[in-house]
């Protein structure tokens, strides 16, 4: 039987601060008013924007996903972080 280990404490990332409306439309949104107090880079480049509720698909993408969006992921909370790189 292997042994697994968590990260340690539990930090509340705080995706709820969003000022996205659960109602806007999918797709690219200001980074600032989508993850306030969160800065987003790919690698060294400063991203601007961020997807609302319009999951990427390949390549390096942050997307925020809302209720109003299908997914199984987001079940106790109202707004989820979703990253990708390759």
């Amino acid at each position: 039987m292997a042994t697994a280990f968590g990260q340690g404490t539990f930090q509340n990332l705080n995706f709820e601060s969003t000022m996205i409306q659960q109602m806007q439309s999918p797709g690219p949104v200001d980074a600032s008013v989508a993850l306030p107090s969160w800065v987003v880079y790919y690698g060294t480049n400063l991203q601007t924007n961020v997807l609302y509720g319009a999951a990427g698909h390949g390549g390096t993408f942050v997307d925020l996903l809302g209720t109003n969006v299908a997914s199984p992921e987001i079940a106790d909370c109202k707004y989820r972080e979703y990253s990708n790189s390759e």
